[in-house]
């Protein structure tokens, strides 16, 4: 409902922001209190889904270029 009306690429990168690990370094927050050692476990984990939220938006704008372009009839 809240995406209606937007171009597919702005729905397409709103999709992906799901993945960006701030819940995930919300928890890790949280847990160090019971759990010692447990941002250090998950550290790699939230810049690895960091990562891959970065090169998925570069693969969606890339993906939306070649998309947008107009063909050309051989």
């Amino acid at each position: 409902m809240l995406t209606h009306g937007l171009p597919l690429i702005d729905r397409v990168h709103l999709g992906l922001a799901q993945q960006n690990g701030v819940t995930a370094v919300i928890l890790a927050l949280v847990f160090e209190r019971d759990f010692g050692g447990f941002v250090a476990v998950i550290a790699p984990a939230i810049l690895t889904v960091n990562l891959v939220h970065a090169v998925a938006n570069r693969t969606a704008d890339a993906w939306e270029a070649r998309r947008s372009l107009p063909s050309v009839p051989l």
